[in-house]
């Protein structure tokens, strides 16, 4: 991918008044990092947008704030949104060190058509959708690609070990036997049985009833007296 380079506004509001950026289209931006300074900035919500499609959380963007001359290498690490709106609400940066290395997490993408589908009517399942990956910030996979093909038959499964990646220059976390994605057969919808109920007889009106017979009572022992 090619570099991607942002200029940046620094932010005079904070807290609270940050809530008079957003009603302007502006979102507030936070930058952090090891061994440096937290900056405030913001940038317009429509560019944030072409910016977090386009790069999502596993590029290198390049940021420059307002006057400065120095490059900001940073990962989009925290994307807060709106809870009834889903607009961006905040956004993290995570100022890296191109020379040492860095935890994130990779998104997995499925690709084609699973055999085991087209054969014998089975379900892809799914059991992993991010793996957490180290490496240095340039070294960083953007996605691990899922060719579906693989999976002939019910049963068939695709395992971490089988990711195909730089393992010179990334380290995985997860297991090497890890499934990520699997062939199952569909499970056959059971049928509801509704069980019958009872008829309760009705008491007539008028009718009597028969009488229930008394339990009789248990008789006491009468001790007898001593001598």
């Amino acid at each position: 991918m090619a570099k991607i380079s942002v200029q940046l506004e620094k932010r005079t509001l904070l807290g609270r008044k940050s809530n008079q950026l957003r009603r302007q289209g502006i979102v507030p931006v936070n930058i952090f990092g090891k061994k440096i300074k937290s900056e405030a900035a913001q940038m317009k919500a429509s560019d944030f947008q072409k910016l977090f499609t386009k790069a999502g959380e596993t590029s290198i963007i390049y940021f420059t704030l307002e006057t400065e001359k120095l490059e900001r290498p940073c990962l989009i690490s925290n994307v807060q949104y709106h809870p009834l709106t889903d607009a961006v609400i905040h956004v993290d940066l995570h100022q890296v060190d191109l020379k040492e290395k860095v935890k994130a997490e990779i998104p997995v993408e499925l690709e084609g058509v699973a055999p085991a589908v087209t054969n014998e009517n089975a379900s892809i399942i799914t059991q992993v959708q991010t793996i957490e990956v180290e490496a240095l910030p340039t070294d960083l996979p953007e996605k691990f690609v899922i060719n579906l093909s693989s999976l002939e038959k019910v049963g068939d499964r695709f395992t971490v070990a089988q990711l195909n990646y730089d393992k010179s220059k990334v380290t995985l976390e997860l297991d090497p036997e890890t499934t990520i994605v699997s062939a199952q057969a569909q499970q056959a919808e059971e049928e509801v049985v509704v069980a019958p109920i009872e008829e309760v007889a009705t008491p007539v009106e008028g009718a009597e009833s028969e009488p229930v017979p008394a339990t009789p009572a248990t008789e006491k022992t009468k001790e007898e007296p001593k001598k």
